[in-house]
């Protein structure tokens, strides 16, 4: 063996004697070597190359959005013409306001009529609190037959006063509702021309204090709309904002109402771009798919009419801050930075005919734009620009984007020239395309995105260049290490002209003087094709300083130093010491000790404990996922139960009736917590075993890195923090699975409660009369329970038992007997049947009485026509009849 291992030895030395030789005998045969410019990475210092571009904009804001904030006034006509039509107009005017919530806007209201009945000064929508001011403000429902005339002017002069003092920066709209002209009741042609006059006064001034104008006009049974449409025209025949500026509704459509005056309220802002949702926009299934590009929109809103809303369910491209909100009429859901991706709106039931919704995105990306010089022909160039969010993190727009540049040199009467655009990587770049000539230029630059008739982003930049001859950019070289080639008039090396300069401009560039900066070594510069070549008179240092000049005349100036060396001595020196480093290779390569054998034992048991933190990381992961659906979970019902809440409060409806109703333990206070604690419990474990996993792992590395590795106890505790790692995984990976069983107890929990019924309950009409004969104890009386009520209105909802009258005129089915109170009449359709009918439900359970024998049971359908005798819980037993 001995033997053996010395041969080995043996050969290996005459290999590396061999070896040595051939590289000697290469030193001394090799034939001179064409020389080249320029040195190793290790024998170069050079300044870091800069990129040939001209920043356009550093943060250009889009020119047509209002980076301010909107200031709105509304003037409301409130003359007795709309008195029919106040609750209507109110709502209309609240459902856009919802809209505005969280923005940057400011609404001031006006009510008039002959003179203005009140008016509410800009207030901000940043804060719910702000937000109610002013839904309470549109509560209006005057009527004052001294204040019913109609004066247009009246109410504009104290609506363009909101606007004093204001700041002026900030956009200026003023929206108009009335169903006519100037009148009076009793037709006065006097009053009429004095209104009129007042109008025609005051428009012009709202025109030249830069306020714009909308009006939404109800139309009646006299046509009104020339009027108002010149009043949008601020009386002028230069302008025509009627299609823009100007909507109609009509008195048989008033349920149009809102979607008009929503419409308003997003063409107003341009920073906001939405998608009105109608029947016919949803599938089959009740479903409207969009997909959100990704473009910075910061907030998503959608509203949806009150019929619908607490039926509907939005599906997210992914997490996101949310928050959903109904005042009774409508329902309005915001999130904050939606993720981008495929969304959804379902909405489960029947669908109304007059179904009315928006989905609406806001954006305002600021732009970095950059002009970067070619250099492949004379003034080529092409353009970037890149998106930023209002935290300056860049924004990768969406590939289906589309971005568009045009150019226009001032004071020419010339057409803009078109220069198309590509996303690429999420950044616009343009084609190449060339300057002809120096002057100020206008560069536009547009940015869109439109899913077919969907449109998400429009934003416009408008950015000046002054385009002047530029000198060539220089690029010095210094400390750096020349190989030059053995010429009769020294040593010679060449530079190529990139590395030194670039003209921006791509004139040609042409060296019209050479100073010495080393007068002990000087050198000679010569300009041939690309290249400048250098000719040093020895080996050494040397340096020179160029001038350079470009065609137009654009000079600068670039500096030469470093050292020259024979390049036949340098590859000689090049091969001694490859061989020097072969021989040390060889002699580290073939040592073998116990030393290694344990630093490879220590590196096992380190990577050991690397892939149980890796497994116990894994763990987590999933935990995370997991405890992230129960948070959306939470979200979810928490968003359901206010629904439930909001119903309840509409509704009246008092302890007993949620029993029966089986929503009585979802409002009950501390519902959430009761269901969510378990899964709390168990994310909370976890969340303490990762720690513990993150300081055994924070420990494993230090004594890592204090290479420790020829210790055997370090070795041994290295082993040890595995196995700790391991045993952490393994209670982590338990608790999942109770985690997800958790989940899986709250998704079922959250379908019970969106499944709840209490909405169409509430809703749905009570069809039959109730009558109430054979009274135990009481022979001879009866009771009678309408299903209409005072106004003749067919009742909706809910009614006690006990609220039926009795024929003896004195009472209630409820004084003779309390438990009759414990019982409900609800409306009830038999879709298959076609019939109509009502059903009993309890807030304990009652007995019916069916062959003599008497069955408990919580509810009792019948249809008109059918009894049933009945027994409360006190044992009176009554026969109930559907009529």
């Amino acid at each position: 063996m001995k033997k053996t291992q010395a041969t080995s030895w043996k050969k290996r030395i005459r290999c590396l004697a061999v070896a040595a030789a051939v590289l000697a005998l290469t030193a001394c045969a090799m034939p001179e070597l064409p020389f080249s410019g320029g040195g190793s990475a290790q024998e170069t210092e050079e300044q870091p190359r800069e990129e040939m571009v001209t920043p356009l904009a550093d943060s250009a804001q889009p020119d047509n959005l209002n980076q301010a904030g909107y200031d709105v006034v509304y003037v409301i006509d409130n003359s007795k013409s709309v008195w029919g039509d106040q609750k209507v107009r109110n709502q209309a005017f609240k459902n856009i306001t919802n809209l505005a919530v969280g923005s940057n806007n400011r609404i001031g209201v006006v009510y008039f009529a002959d003179h203005v009945y009140e008016s509410l000064a800009l207030t901000s929508m940043k804060d719910r609190e702000s937000c109610t001011k002013v839904l309470s403000f549109l509560e209006n429902s005057d009527r004052d037959e001294e204040n019913a005339d109609t004066n247009i002017g009246n109410a504009l002069e104290t609506a363009a006063e909101l606007f004093d003092g204001q700041d002026p920066s900030r956009e200026k709209i003023l929206i108009l509702f009335s169903d006519g002209i100037n009148e009076n009741q009793n037709e006065d042609e006097d009053y009429k021309l004095a209104a009129d006059a007042k109008t025609l006064e005051v428009v012009p001034q709202l025109e030249e204090m830069g306020i714009k104008l909308y009006c939404v006009f109800l139309q009646k049974d006299r046509t009104d709309e020339e009027y108002l449409h010149q009043v949008v025209n601020y009386f002028s025949e230069d302008n025509d904002y009627v299609e823009e500026r100007f909507s109609k509704v009509t008195m048989d459509d008033l349920s149009g109402l809102s979607p008009a005056f929503a419409d308003v309220f997003y063409k107003m802002q341009n920073n906001m771009k939405y998608i009105q949702i109608r029947k016919e926009n949803l599938d089959s299934t009740g479903r409207k798919s969009f997909y959100l590009p990704a473009v910075g929109i910061k907030r998503l809103d959608i509203y949806l009419d009150g019929n619908v809303g607490s039926n509907a369910r939005i599906t997210a491209a992914g997490e996101c801050e949310n928050e959903m909100w109904s005042d009774g009429s409508a329902s309005f859901y915001t999130f904050t930075n939606p993720v981008p991706g495929d969304w959804s709106i379902t909405v489960d039931g029947t669908v109304p005919e007059d179904f009315f919704g928006t989905i609406c995105c806001y954006t305002n990306l600021s732009a970095k734009i950059e002009m970067k010089h070619s250099g492949e022909e004379k003034n080529a160039r092409t353009v970037t620009a890149r998106f930023y969010d209002e935290n300056g993190e860049q924004v990768l727009v969406d590939s289906g984007a589309n971005a568009s540049m045009d150019y226009v040199l001032a004071g020419e009467e010339s057409e803009p020239v078109s220069v198309n655009m590509r996303i690429e990587n999420g950044e616009a770049v343009s084609d190449g395309f060339a300057l002809d000539q120096y002057g100020d230029y206008l560069f536009r630059f547009h940015l869109t995105y439109a899913d077919s008739a969907d449109e998400f982003v429009d934003l416009s930049y408008d950015i000046p260049y002054n385009y002047q001859n530029s000198a060539p950019v220089t690029y010095d070289m210094s400390g750096r290490r020349f190989s030059g080639k053995s010429v009769s008039g020294g040593l010679q090396t060449y530079i190529e002209e990139s590395e030194l300069f670039l003209d921006p401009d791509g004139d040609a560039v042409t060296i019209t003087e050479v100073t010495q900066l080393s007068p002990n070594n000087s050198v000679e510069v010569t300009q041939s094709g690309s290249r400048i070549y250098l000719t040093a008179q020895k080996a050494g240092d040397f340096g020179v300083k160029l001038t350079l000049e470009d065609a137009g005349g654009a000079a600068s100036e670039v500096k030469i130093e470093g050292v020259m060396a024979d390049a036949r001595v340098v590859i000689a020196l090049i091969i001694a010491a490859c061989a020097a480093v072969i021989f040390i290779l060889f002699l580290l390569l073939t040592k073998k000790s116990r030393r290694d054998k344990k630093k490879k034992r220590f590196e096992k048991a380190y990577e050991n404990v690397v892939q149980a933190n890796k497994e116990c990381l894994d763990q987590y992961s999933s935990g995370l996922d997991t405890n992230k659906k129960i948070g959306k979970s939470r979200k979810e019902i928490e968003g359901y139960i206010e629904q439930i809440g909001s119903i309840i409060r509409k509704n009246d409806v008092d302890e007993k009736l949620q029993k029966v109703l089986g929503v009585a333990d979802y409002v009950r206070k501390g519902y959430t917590d009761d269901l969510f604690g378990e899964a709390a419990g168990k994310w909370e474990e976890i969340e303490e075993l990762a720690d513990r996993s993150d300081k055994v792992m924070e420990t494993a590395q230090k004594e890592h890195e204090e290479e420790k590795a020829f210790d055997e106890a370090a070795i041994r505790e290295m082993e040890n923090h595995g196995k700790e790692i391991a045993g952490i995984e393994a209670k982590i990976a338990a608790l999942n699975k109770e985690l997800e069983a958790q989940d899986k107890k709250i998704r079922e929990a959250a379908d019970e409660i969106g499944d709840c019924t209490i909405n169409d309950v509430m809703e749905e009409e009570i069809y039959c009369r109730i009558s109430v004969r054979n009274i135990a104890g009481y022979p001879g009386v009866r009771g009678s329970l309408s299903n209409t009520d005072i106004t003749g209105q067919v009742r909706t909802g809910c009614v006690s038992l006990g609220d039926a009258k009795l024929n003896t005129g004195a009472g209630t089915l409820g004084d003779l007997c309390e438990s009759a109170g414990d019982l409900y009449i609800m409306g009830y359709y038999d879709e298959k049947t076609d019939r109509e009918g009502v059903v009993i439900k309890g807030a304990e359970p009652f007995g019916i009485v069916k062959n003599g024998e008497t069955k408990e049971t919580s509810e009792k359908y019948l249809f008109s026509g059918d009894s049933a005798e009945i027994v409360l819980g006190d044992g009176i037993h009554m026969t109930v009849t559907a009529r």
